[in-house]
This record gives C-alpha cells, sequence and structure tokens, in this order.
C-alpha cells in the first residue's frame, strides 16, 4: 500500500506512470487529496527477453 509522506492517508492517493518513447525511463507520479506530490523517475539498467527455459533470445542495456 501507498502511504502520502504527509497524511499518511493510503485511500486518496493516485498514481500514474509516464514512459518516455524509447521506453528506457518512467516517471512516476503520486498525488494525493491533501495536495502532496511525489515523483520518482526509474531508468532502465539491463533489459534480457529469456524463454521459459531460460534461454537468452535478446537483451539491452538502458541509457546512461
Amino acid at each position: 500500500m501507498i502511504k502520502c509522506a504527509n497524511c499518511g492517508s493510503t485511500a486518496q492517493m493516485q498514481v500514474f506512470y509516464t514512459p518516455n518513447p524509447t521506453r528506457t525511463e518512467i516517471v512516476e507520479q503520486r498525488i494525493c487529496g491533501c495536495g502532496c506530490q511525489t515523483i520518482a523517475t526509474y531508468k532502465l539498467a539491463k533489459e534480457e527477453t529469456r524463454t521459459k527455459s531460460g534461454t537468452l533470445i535478446g537483451s539491452r542495456k538502458g541509457s546512461e
């Protein structure tokens, strides 16, 4: 559960995710009914694609 850093509420939190066009970064924006707003940015470090048996199909590194 996500709690508001200001009032501690869990019921009023709204979370929005915005990916960039190259899919190497996601911006998470949390907005509470009390007016508190938190923004977190997640950057891709490494992406791998594997089969069920674990064979590596493809991979890419994120932008730095």
